[in-house]
């Protein structure tokens, strides 16, 4: 009996030792975190994009990109000197945060209004190969709110450029209830192997198209027209785009 307990006893200290060595998953590492508590765009995470023209019937204007009550905000004006033409706030990490993998979230509130959309959106910084593939660099649209007044948003990918070689595909979300008037989170989980697409913590959308992208991309919040997508009701104007946090992590919390 005296050997049956010392024999329990070894036993038992050789588990409790085992079950120490083993490696306990760490938490995910917050990278990035921007919760627009200040009184200006933060230089040193944000910078506003060009003053380009886009799509047609938009351009980005740096006066209409700015902080306002703790949240990131994207004005869309009229541009009073063109009919059917706004201007949009946009801005974007370039330069400042760029990396591959991992979860990227952004709490925003969307408005509705015709002919406009809203996004947060990924984008390499140096031109693809055309060559059927998506690895050397793709633009991952986390949230496009195309066609709100629709009640349809999308994710979509984009890659071998935006010539006769450019290759996409995407989602749409239909029937949404991202335009309540309140704020939604909306993210990606970018894995070596596929893409996970979220809204509110529910997965929407699961792929590998292109094949994943394996190199570093900035991110972008932006608003953006289109005839395409409508026309604009410019009595309807301002309208505004609100970001209240954007927080990136090496893997999904």
């Amino acid at each position: 009996m005296k050997y049956l307990i010392i024999v329990l006893c070894f036993l038992n200290l050789y588990f409790c030792a085992c079950r120490k060595t083993e490696p306990e998953e760490s938490e995910a590492q917050l990278l990035f975190e921007d919760e627009f508590d200040g009184l200006a765009i933060d230089g040193t995470k944000w910078e506003k994009c060009p003053e380009w023209e886009r799509q047609g019937a938009s351009q980005w204007e740096d006066e209409n990109s700015y902080i306002e009550n703790g949240n990131l905000v994207l004005k869309i004006s009229p541009q009073i000197a063109k009919e059917k033409y706004v201007y949009t706030g946009a801005v974007r990490t370039k330069g400042l945060f760029e990396r591959k993998y991992g979860y990227y979230e952004a709490r925003i509130k969307f408005p509705v209004c015709q002919g406009t959309w809203g996004a947060f959106w990924l984008m390499y910084g140096q031109g693809s190969t055309v060559d059927g593939s998506g690895r050397d660099g793709t633009e991952i649209d986390i949230i496009e709110s195309i066609y709100n007044n629709e009640g349809k948003a999308n994710s979509a990918l984009h890659w071998d450029g935006y010539g006769e070689g450019h290759k996409s595909e995407g989602k749409t979300y239909s029937g949404t209830n991202i335009y309540n008037g309140d704020f939604h989170i909306f993210a990606l989980e970018w894995k070596e192997e596929e893409y996970i697409f979220f809204i509110d913590n529910i997965e929407n959308w699961r792929t590998s198209a292109g094949g994943v992208c394996q190199v570093p991309l900035y991110m972008k919040l932006t608003a953006e027209a289109a005839p395409w997508a409508g026309v604009i009701n410019m009595n309807e104007l301002p309208k505004f785009i609100l970001v209240d946090y954007v927080k990136v992590y090496d893997r999904r919390p």
